[in-house]
């Protein structure tokens, strides 16, 4: 749980918010009668909502007036929406609330009732980097890339091996990372000199700035984060969307529930997405997938040793379509091609398609920051639905493949 400081401050705002229920027009701003000079780095807003709606809050930072945006789900019953304000794990304080406002999304007028503003201070951490441990490994995710994964590491690994993923960039991280429109309105940006496509990602963006963390918990065993995603192919331009993380670590197997939302009310295109994107240390250079019509009887895997990095000419060659029917979606990046070799695995129930490749694979390097790396992404053909909650799960796992298997196996029967 959060270390807070419990010092709330509803008085000033009570007398706005009793009762309020309005059919809100468009542009609505709601402003205290008496700012409050408390500080605060964090704000909470319990609400009811017929619609999906943008908003605006308003506060001092030193001598400066700050505004920053937040975006709000519908709901029918009261619901806690929390946020920390930008710069709070740079230790940063605000003072002087100075109102709240919002835009209707997708309709000229919206239902819309506040029960409730608080301001709160937290404590901010000290290491952005938390972890998750067991008997078997050590996971960790960073605050300040979005809560994004970028650290597994097995404790039964042999020596020489520490973390199995690679985090050479902010793209590299096991993380959400969803591909949109380019069509008018949105203006594409630019990645490698090609235009770029809406692109929410989680950790950051090509320039190498930060997501934005909106909220987390830590507990025993699991750990939930929220941000604020960049747009990947423009520098420091915040995407209009949120993304959520639900980390469980137990006996040696990491579950990852996402969550995304996009509030850019854009009309994307269908299209494959990396569900997700995974990144490994360039060492473990064989690939290892099932793609037969028996799934879970220990039948034969398919497996490549000489991979190519994907795209280009080499796209077809690092596709690998999941024949309809088979459950046994999982797929390992190992130092061999024997049952017994060592390496990393993941495994989405709903994969349709494998795409793996292997970047300056020569190098064959067991350094997580190296520029050398394997690859493989769990795609879905999927149509982005601005509003509509996207969600799904998947799996992360060490030993040697066998164990793997098995691993993914206790899994599927579950």
């Amino acid at each position: 749980m959060f270390d807070q400081i419990t010092t709330w401050f509803r008085a000033a705002l009570c007398w706005l918010i009793s009762g309020l229920s309005l059919l809100l027009p468009m542009g609505k701003w709601l402003s205290p009668g008496d700012a409050t000079q408390a500080l605060f780095n964090r704000y909470s807003i319990t609400y009811t909502a017929e619609a999906p709606l943008a908003g605006e809050i308003s506060y001092s930072v030193g001598s400066r007036k700050i505004t920053e945006k937040f975006y709000l789900e519908p709901a029918t019953e009261p619901t806690l929406f929390t946020s920390f304000i930008d710069g709070f794990l740079d230790g940063r304080l605000a003072r002087d609330f100075r109102g709240i406002g919002w835009d209707e999304l997708n309709s000229s007028a919206c239902a819309f009732d506040i029960e409730d503003i608080a301001l709160e201070w937290v404590k901010p951490p000290k290491n952005t980097n938390i972890a998750l441990e067991d008997g078997f490994c050590k996971v960790g995710m960073d605050l300040r890339w979005g809560g994004a994964l970028d650290s597994f590491a097995w404790k039964a690994a042999p020596e020489g091996y520490g973390n199995l993923l690679n985090r050479h960039d902010a793209g590299r991280l096991v993380q959400q990372s969803y591909y949109g429109t380019s069509d008018p309105p949105y203006v594409p940006g630019n990645f490698m000199d090609t235009p770029w496509p809406y692109n929410p990602v989680q950790g950051g963006d090509l320039a190498g700035n930060c997501s934005k963390l909106v909220d987390y918990e830590q507990r025993e065993g699991q750990i939930y984060v929220k941000c604020l995603p960049q747009e990947w192919g423009k520098d420091n331009v915040p995407s209009l969307s949120y993304m959520e993380n639900i980390y469980t670590l137990r006996d040696g197997v990491l579950t990852v529930d996402n969550r995304f939302v996009d509030f850019s009310g854009y009309t994307h295109e269908r299209r494959h997405q990396e569900m997700p994107a995974f990144y490994t240390v360039s060492v473990l250079g064989t690939f290892s997938w099932y793609n037969g019509d028996a799934p879970w009887t220990g039948a034969p895997l398919t497996q490549e040793s000489g991979l190519p990095f994907w795209g280009g000419e080499y796209h077809a060659q690092c596709s690998m379509e999941l024949l309809p029917g088979n459950t046994e979606t999982w797929c390992a990046w190992t130092e061999g091609a024997r049952a017994d070799s060592f390496g990393v695995g993941l495994f989405n129930p709903g994969a349709e398609v494998l795409l793996a490749g292997r970047y300056k694979g020569e190098a064959a390097s067991r350094s997580p920051q190296d520029d050398s790396t394997c690859y493989v992404a769990p795609l879905r053909l999927l149509l982005l639905e601005s509003f509509v909650p996207l969600e799904y799960s998947y799996y992360i796992t060490a030993g040697t493949l066998e164990e793997i298997r098995e691993a993914w196996g206790s899994i599927a029967v579950s």
